[in-house]
């Protein structure tokens, strides 16, 4: 628990400073926060382990393309090539 916290405020502390401020990097910090405490809970269980493994692979890949939906991934970075007349 203790490595997890710690690598969760290391990744934090970086991420603002990628980011610019500490408002732009708490989404990741959370998201990160998050993950290691589905993962401490999922190891924890013994009886339903299979179950939340389970649930866990098809929502995190549900999420990820839910929450991606609206981005053009074709137009990322391509530049529009200029006609000369």
């Amino acid at each position: 628990m203790l490595a997890a916290t710690g690598c969760t405020l290391l990744i934090g502390v970086y991420a603002t400073s990628v980011f610019g401020g500490a408002r732009a990097a708490l989404p990741l910090t959370g998201g990160c926060a998050l993950l290691y405490a589905v993962l401490y809970l999922v190891l924890r269980s013994e009886q339903t382990a299979l179950l939340a493994r389970s649930l866990l692979i098809f929502a995190v890949p549900a999420a990820v393309m839910l929450s991606t939906r609206h981005i053009r991934w074709v137009a990322t970075g391509v530049t529009e090539p200029t006609v000369k007349a």
